[in-house]
């Protein structure tokens, strides 16, 4: 019996409209099949790998368990794409010589993110910008300007070499301007450019971000898994059988194997409508992670897509930028191990 997604009211399969709130139901989104990624176990609802035959955690026979993850239809984190900044190439050249890559790994802050952020400055033309470091390899309190032809950042090739920082690619990001704004963009590197969440952010699938020292990838966003073993009647659920429809959401973290490949880890699945993430007490915990609060972060997931918070304002939470992305005066900007502010004025 499919749940209503407004007020959570069962309703009969055929319905097109709530029994209980009237409002339309949602009609049923375009599946990712799990399979792809694993199976969920229906007993203990851990999920394991494909070629799993039987439950990692409670040993349960996995023979002809399915589940299915919804395509979300929601906005990135980023900003959608400006028409001012199309085909718009940087101003500084490309490297030419060949360096090692850098080791894929999640960055490891020694201090926790400013606990307050500066409030956005009108950008005009003659902008006045520079990065000040917060913390990493690199002297702390330093700061570098943005001249009129951009920036770059890195670990050997860049305008700014942070020479220790194992983690930062030769050229790691580029800052510039245009119009008067100012913009992040990452220069293909290995570990990515992660630019700190303003409260909160729509994610859509494949979005990265890492909170604490965990770095995750959600997967998607979707319904309830189904054994096709034990299927339920029309109003009577088998015991041990799936819960009924309800949204859950897929993570799956990100390691590093000792050679410096990305390893995937685990996947994890937990039903909404809200999940709390932090070191303990939280639908999902780290506690090995000292450097995640408690709560940290909150996944608020709905039909439309999945919001993601800060459960306190020192938390703080990056998300993996894709594109050229605008900046604001006291945005953070975490590449490697080195954790920038961007100032103005």
């Amino acid at each position: 019996m499919p749940a209503c997604p407004h007020c959570g009211a069962d309703n009969r399969p055929n319905d097109r409209f709530c029994v209980q709130c009237g409002k339309e139901l949602a009609a049923d989104l375009p599946s990712l099949d799990l399979m792809d990624a694993g199976i969920v176990c229906s007993a203990c609802d851990t999920f394991n790998e494909p070629d799993r035959k039987s439950c990692i955690r409670c040993g349960q026979s996995l023979a002809g368990m399915t589940g299915f993850l919804h395509a979300v239809s929601a906005h990135a984190v980023s900003a959608p794409p400006d028409p001012e900044l199309t085909d718009i190439k940087p101003d500084l050249p490309e490297p030419t010589a060949k360096t090692d890559p850098a080791p894929p790994v999640t960055p490891q802050p020694d201090k926790q993110p400013s606990a307050k952020m500066p409030a956005p400055v009108t950008q005009a033309a003659d902008l006045s910008a520079r990065l000040r470091l917060v913390r990493g390899y690199g002297r702390e309190d330093s700061t570098y300007p943005v001249g009129p032809n951009g920036i770059t950042l890195g670990r050997s090739m860049a305008v700014v070499n942070i020479t220790d920082d194992p983690y930062l690619s030769p050229v790691h990001m580029l800052l510039r301007t245009n119009s008067g704004k100012l913009l992040v963009e990452d220069r293909k590197s290995l570990n990515g450019t992660f630019l700190r969440v303003r409260g909160q952010a729509e994610l859509k699938p494949g979005a990265e971000f890492i909170a604490g020292s965990q770095r995750l990838v959600l997967l998607g966003l979707g319904g309830p898994t189904t054994d096709v073993r034990t299927p339920s009647t029309p109003d009577t659920r088998p015991y041990g059988g799936p819960l009924p429809p309800q949204l859950f959401v897929a993570l799956r973290a990100l390691h590093a194997t000792p050679d410096g490949k990305v390893l995937a880890g685990a996947v994890m699945l937990r039903a909404g409508p809200i999940i709390a993430i932090g070191r303990q007490g939280c639908d999902l915990n780290f506690p090995n992670d000292s450097r995640m609060a408690s709560p940290h972060l909150e996944l608020h997931l709905r039909p439309q897509g999945l919001q993601i918070s800060e459960s306190v304002p020192s938390s703080g939470i990056f998300v993996r930028i894709s594109r050229p992305t605008p900046l604001q005066n006291g945005d953070e900007i975490l590449a490697g191990e080195e954790l920038f502010r961007v100032e103005m004025g």
